[in-house]
């Protein structure tokens, strides 16, 4: 799960790579364990919304790749799912 969670990170900011700064980035954005936690989601629950951020994020970039062939317009419809 660690890996997921520096792979969130790094996705919401990718100027942020070591550890220190994966936990500040997830807190910035109020989903980190302990945020999430505190608004009642058990560790089950954090693991899988992790999972589902990285499944999603991922297939919709592959889905964007196979179809759109321009590096503009998939900037641009990337820039959109923001």
């Amino acid at each position: 799960m660690k890996q997921i969670e520096e792979w969130i990170s790094e996705s919401l900011n990718p100027d942020k790579s070591d550890l220190k700064r994966v936990n500040s980035t997830l807190i910035e954005y109020q989903i980190d364990r302990l945020s999430l936690s505190k608004q009642n989601l058990s560790a089950d629950q954090i693991d899988r919304l992790y999972r589902a951020l990285y499944v999603c994020t991922c297939s919709f970039f592959q889905t964007l790749q196979a179809t759109i062939n321009t590096p503009e317009t998939l900037q641009r419809v990337w820039l959109v799912l923001q």
